[in-house]
């Protein structure tokens, strides 16, 4: 007989992973920073990291709905 989670630990689950997204986005918005800094700031490194944090918070987002469909 297989295991079924409960919600509550379906939303234990995701909240980790939020928490790790959570790590990656503030990651992204120190090198955001740290790009900005330079003498030269390259625009493709800060487009590229800038898409890295839409997709972080897209990803933010989802789990959010889920742990909204779990409660």
């Amino acid at each position: 007989m297989a295991y079924e989670l409960s919600n509550e630990e379906k939303i234990t689950v995701v909240n980790q992973h939020l928490r790790t997204l959570a790590f990656s986005r503030y990651n992204y918005e120190v090198s955001v920073m740290e790009e900005q800094a330079s003498p030269e700031p390259v625009q493709e490194t800060l487009d590229a990291l800038n898409k890295e944090i839409q997709l972080l918070d897209s990803k933010i987002t989802a789990l959010n709905d889920e742990i909204a469909s779990l409660s």
